[in-house]
């Protein structure tokens, strides 16, 4: 048998896929992203929110307040109604714990 016939399995063959990811999931309707605590690494994979966009939250919520409401995204720039109305069912918004202040 040649070598390079061989194939051998991959680790993840045995592993189903809901549990082969090694990282935390993408944000998704099931599973919201809180906007107002979420790192901005966590915000990147969103769709349409790259590393500048993530950053200009991560800035609006901590130089002006935290999100009330999911609409308000539309106050950083680069976020138009298109990127809201694709955010609006992965995102969320609550108030960040008070018991750390």
């Amino acid at each position: 048998m040649a070598a390079d016939s061989l194939v051998a399995p991959s680790p993840t063959d045995s592993i189903p896929p809901s549990l082969a990811s090694s990282g935390p999931r993408s944000p998704s309707a099931e599973q919201p992203l809180n906007v107002n605590t979420a790192p901005p690494k966590a915000l990147d994979a969103l769709p349409g929110i790259g590393p500048a966009l993530s950053e200009r939250i991560v800035t609006y919520r901590s130089t002006q307040r935290p999100f009330q409401r999911v609409d308000e995204l539309e106050r950083v720039s680069g976020i138009g109604p298109k990127t809201l109305s694709t955010l609006r069912p992965m995102v969320r918004v609550t108030a960040p714990d008070s018991a750390s202040k």
